[in-house]
């Protein structure tokens, strides 16, 4: 499995280590023909046989980490609360009246309302960074373990853009906006499992409820209508909300 880059100490990656700790961080529009934009930051960890350093590094690290000592189980639970169960809200930058063409991540605990905040523990996700075995372990948990949050349909267009391969089929959840899902609705949309292989969970908006709910229906019947649409063209079950 392609994994998170290790930090290195070149000035490219300390700008990526600035910006990991999701609060805010930008990310620049990259200008591409072919399409999706080619990333370096899911790529193979493993060490190259000629790097003798780094391996008696890796074993050191192993042998006198008290993190990396305790059994895989235990590490499980740990980074599990470290960097799991976050809701990753993504949109555009706004300066005063214009929008402009950058990227911008906020992370805060799914299990916290966006006005308690500030009483809530914010994510770092720095723990990849840390050496290469914990790197390897907690990479994919970013992409596995959170909710990613659209506000608009041009800054999910151009995330997913800019996302591998590896990346979008680590995704499980995401939140849509309602544009998207009105052209999704109208099949000018791939399927969600198309772009995320590994999609389990989908946050609809509320207003594709008040909108798409027909004359005289129910608010229960209005629901079922469009998750059952939703499963058909996923062609299997997959856990709806409404958000």
């Amino acid at each position: 499995m392609a994994l998170l880059k290790p930090a290195t100490t070149n000035a490219k990656s300390k700008k990526r280590r600035a910006s990991s700790n999701m609060e805010p961080a930008a990310i620049k529009k990259h200008n591409t023909r072919s399409g999706r934009v080619p990333q370096t930051d899911l790529v193979d960890a493993s060490i190259p046989h000629e790097s003798a350093h780094y391996i008696v590094l890796a074993q050191k690290n192993c042998l006198e980490s008290p993190l990396l000592r305790l059994p895989g189980e235990i590490r499980n639970k740990i980074f599990g609360y470290a960097i799991c169960d976050y809701t990753i809200q993504i949109h555009d930058k706004r300066c005063g009246s214009k929008t402009t063409q950058t990227i911008v991540a906020f992370a805060r605990p799914s299990n916290h309302p966006k006005f308690l905040l500030d009483k809530a523990i914010r994510p770092s996700f720095l723990l990849p960074i840390v050496c290469r075995q914990i790197y390897v372990e907690t990479a994919p948990r970013i992409y596995l373990g959170s909710t990613f949050k659209f506000d608009t349909v041009k800054p999910m267009d151009r995330w997913i853009k800019n996302r591998t391969g590896s990346q979008l089929n680590l995704v499980a959840s995401v939140d849509v906006p309602f544009e998207y899902m009105r052209q999704y609705s109208d099949s000018g949309r791939k399927a969600f499992s198309e772009i995320f292989p590994n999609i389990q969970r989908i946050g609809v908006d509320m207003y594709v409820l008040y909108f798409g709910r027909h004359l005289g229906e129910t608010v229960r019947d209005a629901k079922r209508r469009i998750v059952r649409r939703i499963e058909e063209k996923e062609s299997r079950e997959i856990q709806i909300d409404w958000v």
